[in-house]
């Protein structure tokens, strides 16, 4: 593995993947048409693991972020009419289709399956995911910092697993007492 990995985006990631240099990876259905269009890849779609048979996977919810602005009340009464179009079941069709992404409206994300298979796993993983924050709250940034600087540690070989490991523990147990999550 190249020491660049440690700088690699998402989509650089996708693109290992499409130049086969990367045997799997963990990634959205919003590649999908990518990975359609290049000449001689053969991908399929697996869950994530869980740790014991029978349990439902638990995904990271991401997505899109609607915000109304406070700004007058016949503003703020416009942005939430614009929201309800945004989120109504035509719009968040039209909105997922077009970029790769899963609904989480079920009668929307049913649509989406019915147009290609490889969406249900998604569709079923939102049933369980979890917001990032859901555990850790405002921690979560730097929780993510600490930790994806612990596994740079490691690619690099700056550090071993284990000294990694109770560095980024250390890190994290500060952040949760900072934020009041500990």
């Amino acid at each position: 593995m190249p020491a660049s990995v440690v700088d690699y985006q998402q989509n650089d990631i996708a693109q290992q993947f499409q130049d086969q240099k990367a045997a799997m990876i963990v990634i959205g259905p919003w590649e999908f048409a990518d990975f359609n269009a290049t000449k001689g890849l053969s991908w399929g779609v697996a869950s994530i693991p869980v740790p014991k048979a029978g349990m439902s996977p638990v995904g990271p919810l991401g997505g899109e972020v609607w915000v109304i602005p406070k700004t007058t009340p016949q503003g703020e009464a416009l942005g939430l009419k614009l929201l309800r179009f945004l989120t109504s079941p035509a719009s968040t069709y039209s909105w997922a289709s077009q970029n790769g992404e899963i609904a989480s409206q079920k009668s929307v994300s049913a649509k989406l399956i019915a147009n290609d298979p490889s969406d249900r796993i998604f569709a079923y993983e939102i049933e369980h995911a979890q917001s990032r924050t859901s555990e850790v709250g405002l921690a979560y940034p730097a929780i993510d910092t600490d930790l994806g600087a612990a596994v740079q540690a490691v690619i690099l070989g700056k550090q071993t697993p284990k000294a990694a490991a109770k560095a980024a523990e250390a890190q994290v147990q500060y952040a949760l007492e900072q934020y009041g999550e500990g």
